[in-house]
C-alpha cells in the first residue's frame, strides 16, 4: 500500500498528529517507558523510539552525521589492532577519536568517534566490524553533527 502523502508543508519542527495500530504487547512496552518517566507520555516515547531508528536510513544519503562504531575483540589475536589501526589512518579526515577499554579475560573494547557523510559512516563501519578477530561491532548513527574541528 503507497505511503500517505501529506498535502500540508511541514517545518522539520513542527508536530503533525498521526494514528498507529500497534501489536498490544508492543503497546504495554510503551506504556512501561512512560510508567518508568523514561518518557513524559505515549507520543514523546514513540517519537523518540522512531527518529532514532529513522536516523539510520539518513545515512544512505550524503549528509554529514556524527556517529560511533563500537567494537569488542580479544587483543590477544594477533594483527587485528594493527588491522584496524591502519583502517582508521584511511580515514584521518573522518575519524575524530578513538578510545580503547581493556577488558577482563584478554579482550578489549573500542569506540571510533566519526564524522563524515552518511555512505562513509557505513563503509568505515563495515570495514572496522568486518576486521579479522573483531566479535562484535556495531554502528550507531547520530542526527546531529559535531561543530567544525578546523574552519
Amino acid at each position: 500500500m503507497p505511503a500517505r502523502r501529506s498535502h500540508v508543508s511541514e517545518s522539520a519542527t513542527a508536530t503533525v498528529r498521526v494514528t498507529l495500530s500497534l501489536p498490544a504487547a508492543v503497546t504495554r512496552q510503551l506504556d512501561a517507558l512512560v510508567t518508568r518517566r523514561v518518557h513524559a507520555n505515549r507520543s514523546q516515547a514513540a517519537a523518540k523510539l522512531l527518529a532514532g531508528a529513522l536516523v539510520g536510513t539518513a545515512e544512505a544519503d550524503n549528509r554529514v552525521l556524527a556517529g560511533t562504531v563500537t567494537l569488542t575483540y580479544s587483543h590477544a589475536k594477533r594483527g587485528v589492532e594493527a588491522a584496524l589501526t591502519r583502517i582508521q589512518h584511511r580515514y584521518l579526515k573522518e575519524v575524530v577519536s578513538t578510545q580503547r577499554v581493556h577488558l577482563a579475560h584478554g579482550n578489549t573494547l573500542e569506540v571510533v568517534l566519526l564524522q563524515a557523510p552518511g555512505k562513509v559512516l557505513r563503509r568505515i563501519a563495515e570495514e572496522l566490524i568486518g576486521c579479522k578477530g573483531v566479535t562484535n561491532g556495531q554502528l550507531y548513527v547520530c542526527s546531529e553533527v559535531l561543530p567544525p574541528l578546523h574552519e
